[in-house]
């Protein structure tokens, strides 16, 4: 972003203070996205002066951290009537803001959302003509070292706390995917076993019991369908199976819970939505989640399942951010995923409007896939 600011012939500054710990357990992604936005935003309205963000902490509460990030520039500032509906989705302080510098106004409403996520509060104070402060607290629990190390470590970008342990079977048969898992859920303190084939978990599933199992859908001598048809039909184990394969065609979710499986993931994984679901199945919770997501499943009469909008907020950000941009194929390429994710959620209006999306972004009408995209916040009140 700097490169940004030269550009405009403006500073960036950063200012992190010495009282902010050297090491906290936080979500370096989501935090990122938000400074990103509003720094971002600081540059596109500031002609003169610079962009200043600072990092400082502004109270403890037993072993966290109330860390305050603040990004202030020298723009063009908010009046006070506008700053009411600031971080109202689709709404930008005057309509003539979006024809002179670009954008969509929308990003200031999802960023909300992420800090809210994370248990914070993002909030402005603005001065027309004379610039703004968009600042957001959130409590991080003070760390001794860095989570980061060597090898796979580089690409696990979120480590959540957890309270139990769980003995964990992984039936996968690629040894790069075999270290992956091992190390994510061993992170967790987590005990892993691994099965390259079927047989071999069926061989392990009769010597020992296991509070949850990850099965590769793909694998050799004896498929992942086919196993779990071992461990319900002959083996009688009700423990909860996810499902794991990058083979995401339309309707293999469904058919995977009707076959018994608790959960589905699809490859490459998410990292935050992998340790979600094995910690959400690794609870009692987990227990009941088969019968009601089969039912769903099964009953015509269940059409649409109510989706969470947390678990939307992240690809959601993404295309805000491609639309900014102009880039109609990377746009093409995340409304295509976010599409399945609908179809997977039964969510068939919004499915309909994010392939809407898909395609004009196909034939780069950007203003069309903006329209898409904004019915597709008001549809889920964002």
């Amino acid at each position: 972003l700097r490169v940004q600011a030269v550009e405009k012939g403006i500073d960036l500054d950063v200012k992190i203070y010495e009282n902010v710990p050297e090491y906290v357990h936080g979500d370096p992604v989501r935090i990122n996205q938000v400074l990103v936005n509003l720094v971002t935003n600081a540059i596109k309205f500031t002609t003169k002066g610079g962009v200043l963000i600072e990092v400082k902490t502004v109270g403890t509460r037993s072993d966290k951290a109330e860390i305050m990030f603040s990004v202030q520039d020298t723009g063009i500032g908010i009046s006070e009537d506008d700053l009411e509906r600031i971080f109202v989705s689709f709404s930008q302080a005057d309509g003539s803001i979006t024809r002179k510098y670009g954008g969509t106004g929308l990003g200031l409403s999802i960023s909300k959302m992420l800090v809210g996520l994370m248990g914070g509060v993002l909030d402005v104070s603005s001065q027309l003509n004379y610039g703004s402060n968009f600042h957001f607290t959130i409590p991080l629990k003070i760390g001794a070292k860095s989570l980061s190390g060597a090898g796979l470590d580089e690409d696990i970008e979120y480590v959540p706390e957890v309270e139990f342990t769980l003995d964990i079977l992984v039936c996968e048969d690629e040894k790069i995917n075999q270290k992956l898992f091992k190390r994510l859920l061993t992170k967790q303190g987590h005990r892993v076993s691994l099965a390259e084939n079927g047989i071999q978990a069926i061989d392990i599933l009769k010597q020992k019991s296991f509070d949850l199992i990850l099965m590769d859908i793909q694998m050799p001598v004896m498929d992942g369908l086919s196993t779990l048809s071992v461990i319900r039909n002959e083996l009688k184990l009700k423990v909860p199976v996810i499902a794991v394969t990058a083979y995401a065609l339309k309707g293999d979710r469904e058919r995977f819970l009707a076959a018994g499986m608790n959960e589905y993931i699809s490859k490459p994984i998410n990292i935050r939505e992998f340790y979600e679901k094995i910690e959400r199945l690794g609870t009692k919770e987990g227990n009941h989640k088969r019968d009601e997501l089969l039912e769903k499943v099964l009953n015509p009469e269940i059409i649409e399942v109510e989706v969470k909008k947390e678990n939307y907020i992240m690809p959601l950000y993404d295309i805000k951010l491609f639309i900014d941009q102009n880039d109609s194929e990377m746009l093409e390429k995340t409304s295509h995923r976010i599409k399945e994710l609908f179809e997977a959620d039964g969510a068939v209006r919004l499915k309909r409007l994010a392939m809407k999306m898909e395609l004009a972004a196909r034939r780069q009408n950007m203003k069309e896939a903006t329209l898409h995209y904004s019915e597709i916040m008001k549809l889920m009140n964002i």
